[in-house]
């Protein structure tokens, strides 16, 4: 599959080197100073394509950016996919392009902010509608569909807010990047567009330092994480609203030399409309062919989502592997010391997910797909639950679950 990325060129908050981030990197750690910061921006991150030359009369016109992993319950099945899609986000211009293309792939973006140079494009279309308009176009894209999908859910998501910019010259559309005709047109003056200052603009992302909020002592993480590690206090720490929060996180006893530990999204959901509170509820609810062992049935029923991103066929396979099992290990709390493999995929959509992993489950899946579109998922509690996995050929082994993961899945993953 070809999956591609872009590039942001970002200056050092404490030295002002210039600092290339991959699209999905959360850690900024300068080559130069060597701070090590992480990088937020909310609701959602937005950039902006630099114009040359930079010019008063910019006009900045929103796009929507999404890649990730699309699953949608159709029929008796669950279809999947990878998608790279990007559409405008403000009310229709004469003569704009309705997508970027592959520019955002070809040239590199800065963050969005006050000192973006230009006048902002309200966005018209919201971030939810924007997803809502993507799921009714993917109906006759989705591999196997049968018409109208029960759930469609999308996984892994990299949604942000891409700003072209263009102005007018003659009469017609000017790219700022290449200084190329796009088309003739006029702007209409019913179109929505914010004065050049001091008007609303996105929010510039905030850079906070990696020091563990309870000891003090540096959080360790890849470039790419969403939840960082105190090796002082052993916690673990993702960024909220307001700062960092603490998530809590356990570990299998099972200690292996040189083990990839993958961690795993342990989600207590109530589920309204269906009897899904212990194990024997889940058993029953999607006729599995298993026995419960005693004392198991009455346990509390958990969905198991891997916490990181890998295609959408393994993705699913790790999931109901560990759902299924429903793992009862002995809680360790203690972390090991190496092979910490990065949390990359948020809760909240692995929450999303598991509709669509109930799904999958389930074995009469054209009678129980409905009763899932009926049925109303909350969200009560998340813990991290972290599993080993040993090299074997070319395949690494998880053997409380009983499955194995080609060697290539999880370096593919980091890239989606």
């Amino acid at each position: 599959m070809n999956v591609s990325s872009f590039q942001i060129h970002q200056s050092c908050p404490q030295c002002g080197g210039t600092v290339v981030l991959e699209e999905t990197d959360r850690i900024l750690q300068c080559p130069f100073c060597r701070v090590r910061l992480f990088v937020d921006q909310r609701p959602h991150f937005s950039y902006v394509l630099p114009p040359a030359p930079a010019r008063k009369d910019l006009l900045l016109v929103p796009y929507w950016r999404f890649r990730g992993l699309v699953f949608a319950l159709d029929g008796d099945r669950v279809v999947h996919r990878v998608l790279d899609t990007s559409a405008c986000a403000a009310d229709p211009l004469p003569g704009l392009p309705c997508s970027l293309g592959l520019r955002p792939q070809a040239l590199p973006l800065r963050f969005a902010g006050p000192e973006s140079p230009g006048r902002f494009l309200a966005a018209s279309v919201p971030r939810k509608e924007f997803l809502k308009r993507l799921g009714h176009g993917l109906r006759g894209r989705l591999k196997a569909t049968s018409g109208k999908p029960f759930f469609q859910a999308f996984i892994g998501e990299t949604l942000s807010l891409i700003h072209s910019p263009v102005f007018q010259e003659d009469g017609a559309w000017v790219d700022a990047v290449t200084g190329r005709r796009i088309s003739p047109g006029a702007i209409p003056p019913e179109v929505p567009v914010e004065p050049p200052r001091p008007a609303p603009s996105p929010s510039p992302p905030v850079f906070r330092p990696t020091l563990c909020p309870h000891c003090g002592d540096d959080l360790e993480g890849d470039r790419d994480t969403l939840v960082l590690f105190c090796r002082n206090c052993d916690s673990f720490w993702e960024m909220g609203p307001t700062g960092f929060q603490r998530v809590e996180a356990s570990f299998s006893h099972n200690d292996l030399p040189d083990a990839a530990w993958v961690p795993f999204w342990v989600l207590d959901i109530s589920c309204g409309g269906l009897p899904l509170e212990t194990v024997g509820d889940f058993v029953r609810l999607a006729n599995l062919p298993q026995r419960t062992p005693p004392g198991a049935a009455s346990r509390p029923f958990r969905f198991l989502v891997p916490a990181f991103k890998v295609s959408p066929k393994h993705l699913l396979r790790l999931a109901r592997f560990a759902t299924v099992a429903q793992p009862d290990l002995p809680p360790r709390s203690k972390a090991p010391r190496n092979g910490l493999y990065p949390v990359t995929l948020p809760a909240l959509e692995a929450f999303q997910f598991t509709p669509i992993l109930l799904g999958a489950v389930a074995t009469a899946k054209e009678d129980f797909f409905p009763r899932i579109r009926g049925a109303r998922f909350a969200f009560r509690a998340k813990r991290l639950l972290f599993l080993p996995l040993r090299r074997l050929g070319a395949e690494w082994i998880q053997d409380e679950l009983g499955c194995a993961l080609p060697m290539n899945a999880l370096r593919w993953g980091r890239r989606l």
